[in-house]
């Protein structure tokens, strides 16, 4: 299944201690075709496009993410299909 990621960023400025160890969990993630793209929005957020068994392994999946683990990051999926 596809999904359609909307991440919303919580508290900003606790951002910076985590965004190496986020960095490398994000690119995990994307080795393991998890995470196919992800994109920083110019007016803020990120969206993502990610694939996986069911919604909810993928927020299993996802939740290794430091941002996430700490409360930072959270997301709101859409079921998208291939065409």
């Amino acid at each position: 299944m596809y999904f359609f990621g909307q991440r919303t960023i919580h508290n900003p400025a606790r951002l910076a201690g985590l965004q190496g160890a986020e960095t490398r969990a994000l690119q995990a993630l994307k080795t393991e075709g998890t995470v196919l793209a992800a994109f920083r929005k110019p007016t803020g957020g990120i969206v993502s496009f990610v694939q996986g068994d069911t919604e909810a392994s993928i927020r299993e999946r996802m939740a290794t993410l430091p941002f996430v683990e700490h409360g930072l990051l959270t997301f709101e999926y859409t079921e998208v299909i291939d065409l």
